[in-house]
């Protein structure tokens, strides 16, 4: 209902679409990206909250591995190296974050375009503002190739 309500006020590129969002953001994000990977063109996940519900999400994440991937959209999360995690249901280390991201990265492919970052020393509110500045990147890059040139390792290039 949103997407077309902004599509009459304001001028909108509509095959250069991005979804940001953090902690409770970061698991709308996540979900939409697995129910309907198709309505934007880039998501940006800072912070997610693996966690709720169960941690509903990694349900999700194996239903979407099971599927035939199609040209997904591109994928961008981080967490802060000092995040401590949401409430303590993952105790029996049932939702194990790092496994989460393990499996995206496992999946890139020509198909699915896939980064994750962990910046340093940040705790969880701070990964929010931390996170902006590859967000507005993210955002802007005109094409998958420019957004690769920005969030690549650099290339290995022979010392002067």
């Amino acid at each position: 209902e949103l997407k077309p309500e902004i599509a009459k006020q304001f001028p909108v590129n509509s095959q250069q679409q991005s979804l940001y969002g953090h902690s409770f953001g970061g698991l709308l994000v996540l979900y939409h990206f697995f129910q309907k990977p198709d309505a934007f063109q880039r998501y940006f996940a800072a912070s997610p909250s693996l966690w709720f519900d169960q941690g509903m999400l990694f349900q999700q994440l194996n239903h979407w591995q099971s599927q035939k991937q199609s040209n997904s959209p591109m994928l961008l999360t981080t967490v802060g190296t000092h995040e401590q995690g949401g409430p303590r249901t993952q105790l029996d280390n049932k939702f194990n974050e790092t496994d989460f991201f393990k499996a995206l990265e496992n999946k890139r492919s020509d198909q699915f375009t896939y980064w994750h970052f962990y910046n340093p020393a940040e705790q969880h509110i701070t990964n929010l503002y931390a996170s902006l500045p590859k967000a507005l990147m993210f955002a802007s890059c005109k094409d998958l190739e420019s957004c690769k040139s920005l969030f690549d390792g650099p290339s290995q290039q022979p010392a002067k």
